[in-house]
Protein backbone atom coordinates (compact mmCIF):
# COMPACT_ATOMS: atom_id res chain seq x y z
CA UNK A 1 0.00 0.00 0.00
CA UNK A 2 1.65 3.46 -1.27
CA UNK A 3 -0.46 5.69 0.70
CA UNK A 4 -0.23 3.93 4.58
CA UNK A 5 -3.53 5.67 6.21
CA UNK A 6 -2.21 4.02 9.67
CA UNK A 7 0.17 7.32 9.95
CA UNK A 8 -2.55 9.56 9.08
CA UNK A 9 -3.75 12.04 12.02
CA UNK A 10 -6.52 14.12 12.64
CA UNK A 11 -6.52 16.75 15.52
CA UNK A 12 -9.45 17.91 17.60
CA UNK A 13 -8.64 21.35 18.51
CA UNK A 14 -9.80 21.98 22.23
CA UNK A 15 -10.00 25.98 21.43
CA UNK A 16 -11.98 26.18 18.94
CA UNK A 17 -14.27 22.57 19.21
CA UNK A 18 -13.69 21.22 15.68
CA UNK A 19 -11.36 18.76 13.75
CA UNK A 20 -8.21 19.75 11.55
CA UNK A 21 -8.11 17.06 9.28
CA UNK A 22 -4.79 18.25 7.56
CA UNK A 23 -2.60 18.03 10.14
CA UNK A 24 1.45 16.97 10.16
CA UNK A 25 2.76 15.65 13.01
CA UNK A 26 6.30 15.78 14.05
CA UNK A 27 8.62 14.27 16.58
CA UNK A 28 11.55 15.95 17.84
CA UNK A 29 13.88 14.99 20.93
CA UNK A 30 10.44 12.43 21.69
CA UNK A 31 8.56 15.42 21.68
CA UNK A 32 5.19 15.67 20.01
CA UNK A 33 4.24 18.92 17.67
CA UNK A 34 1.42 19.18 15.84
CA UNK A 35 0.56 21.90 12.90
CA UNK A 36 -2.03 22.55 10.69
CA UNK A 37 -1.88 22.90 7.32
CA UNK A 38 -3.49 26.41 6.01
CA UNK A 39 -5.31 26.55 2.65
CA UNK A 40 -2.39 29.03 1.36
CA UNK A 41 -0.04 26.24 2.03
CA UNK A 42 1.93 27.33 5.45
CA UNK A 43 1.36 25.80 8.02
CA UNK A 44 0.32 27.05 11.68
CA UNK A 45 1.49 25.51 15.33
CA UNK A 46 -1.22 24.18 17.09
CA UNK A 47 -0.61 24.43 20.47
CA UNK A 48 -0.28 20.70 22.79
CA UNK A 49 -2.31 22.08 25.12
CA UNK A 50 -5.34 22.53 22.94
CA UNK A 51 -5.06 19.43 20.67
CA UNK A 52 -6.21 15.90 20.98
CA UNK A 53 -4.36 13.63 18.65
CA UNK A 54 -5.94 10.40 16.99
CA UNK A 55 -4.45 8.22 14.54
CA UNK A 56 -6.15 6.34 11.97
CA UNK A 57 -6.24 2.76 11.97
CA UNK A 58 -5.87 2.17 8.47
CA UNK A 59 -8.83 0.47 7.99
CA UNK A 60 -11.74 1.71 6.90
CA UNK A 61 -15.92 1.09 7.19
CA UNK A 62 -18.90 -0.31 5.22
CA UNK A 63 -19.33 2.99 3.84
CA UNK A 64 -15.22 3.25 2.49
CA UNK A 65 -14.46 5.82 5.70
CA UNK A 66 -11.20 5.85 7.42
CA UNK A 67 -11.59 4.93 10.96
CA UNK A 68 -10.16 6.86 13.34
CA UNK A 69 -9.20 6.61 17.04
CA UNK A 70 -11.88 8.68 18.85
CA UNK A 71 -14.43 7.56 15.89
CA UNK A 72 -17.68 6.22 17.41
CA UNK A 73 -19.04 2.99 15.49
CA UNK A 74 -22.31 1.03 15.03
CA UNK A 75 -22.18 -2.38 14.29
CA UNK A 76 -24.88 -4.53 14.27
CA UNK A 77 -23.82 -7.08 16.90
CA UNK A 78 -22.91 -5.45 19.32
CA UNK A 79 -24.50 -2.13 18.76
CA UNK A 80 -22.58 1.34 19.48
CA UNK A 81 -18.78 1.83 20.56
CA UNK A 82 -15.91 3.86 19.97
CA UNK A 83 -12.20 3.16 18.75
CA UNK A 84 -9.37 3.10 21.70
CA UNK A 85 -6.14 2.26 21.59
CA UNK A 86 -4.32 0.27 24.04
CA UNK A 87 -1.03 1.38 24.73
CA UNK A 88 -0.09 -2.77 26.17
CA UNK A 89 -1.25 -4.64 23.70
CA UNK A 90 -0.44 -1.83 21.20
CA UNK A 91 -3.56 -2.48 19.25
CA UNK A 92 -6.74 -0.22 18.06
CA UNK A 93 -10.19 -1.79 19.70
CA UNK A 94 -13.47 -1.00 19.65
CA UNK A 95 -15.32 -0.19 23.23
CA UNK A 96 -18.37 -1.66 23.62
CA UNK A 97 -20.78 -2.07 26.64
CA UNK A 98 -19.56 -5.75 26.91
CA UNK A 99 -16.89 -6.05 26.16
CA UNK A 100 -13.36 -4.79 24.20
CA UNK A 101 -12.54 -6.25 21.02
CA UNK A 102 -11.33 -5.37 17.32
CA UNK A 103 -10.28 -8.46 16.55
CA UNK A 104 -13.57 -10.55 15.68
CA UNK A 105 -15.60 -7.12 14.70
CA UNK A 106 -14.78 -6.77 11.03
CA UNK A 107 -14.61 -3.13 9.73
CA UNK A 108 -16.78 -3.73 6.66
CA UNK A 109 -19.32 -4.41 9.46
CA UNK A 110 -18.86 -1.34 11.23
CA UNK A 111 -20.46 2.24 10.30
CA UNK A 112 -18.93 5.28 11.48
CA UNK A 113 -21.53 7.28 12.87
CA UNK A 114 -19.80 10.29 14.91
CA UNK A 115 -16.96 10.64 16.87
CA UNK A 116 -16.40 11.24 20.66
CA UNK A 117 -16.16 15.09 20.93
CA UNK A 118 -19.14 16.43 18.24
CA UNK A 119 -20.87 13.20 19.56
CA UNK A 120 -20.85 11.97 22.52
CA UNK A 121 -24.40 11.51 23.30
CA UNK A 122 -24.14 8.54 20.95
CA UNK A 123 -22.48 6.56 23.97
CA UNK A 124 -24.90 7.40 26.52
CA UNK A 125 -23.33 7.28 30.24
CA UNK A 126 -19.73 6.59 28.88
CA UNK A 127 -18.80 10.39 27.40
Amino acid sequence: MSNDNRFRFRAWDKSFNKYCENVIVSTINEKITVYGRLVNGRTQLIPNSHVVLEQCTGLKDKNGRLIYEGDIVWTDEDGYGHIRWDNELAQFFVATEEYYTFDNIFPSEMEVIGNIHENPELLGAEK
